[in-house]
């Protein structure tokens, strides 16, 4: 009776599994705005931009690269989320932020950065590419430290 029982209760799991596979998030990248983009709003140099897009755009742009098991139920929703949630607080291809969140920006990403914070510990043992080198990290934490320093030192206008 009690093995009746789990098959039913597995298969019914099953069941709902193949049929969970027919209800999926949204996993598209809205078409990127050259002229809004991080590298045409700030002085980034061309190779931080590299590394700043191969460690952090996957989350925090609109150039996300939807891996293989991003197709699947209920991992693909999680993964939606998470750059639902990485755009949401930055995203690197829409640099359209007011001067006090431009700071705040910079800040963060020179904070996180530099304390390893981002990206997340979890992350790159799946997608190795993302992993930073300490040398990475400074041009990274550099570059933003540099760029927020303009921000809150204004050059005079002339």
């Amino acid at each position: 009776m009690n093995r009746s029982r789990l098959l039913i209760a597995g298969g019914i799991a099953v069941g709902m599994l193949v049929v969970a596979q027919a209800i999926r998030p949204d996993r598209t990248n809205p078409v990127p705005d050259p002229a809004l983009d991080v590298t045409a709003k700030t002085s980034i140099p061309a190779d931080t931009a590299k590394l700043l897009y191969r460690a952090c755009g996957d989350c925090h742009s609109d150039r996300t690269v939807w891996p293989w098991y991003s197709q699947i139920t209920p991992v693909n929703w999680w993964i939606a989320g998470h750059v639902d949630e990485g755009r949401g607080e930055l995203n690197l291809s829409e640099w359209t932020y007011d001067d006090n969140k431009v700071r705040r920006k910079l800040d963060g990403i020179a904070h996180e950065v530099s304390e390893g914070d981002m990206p997340p510990a979890y992350y790159p043992p799946f997608h190795p590419e993302t992993k930073l080198s300490d040398a990475e990290r400074t041009a990274i934490t550099s570059w933003a430290k540099a760029e927020l320093d303009k921000h809150e030192n204004p050059a005079p206008a002339p």
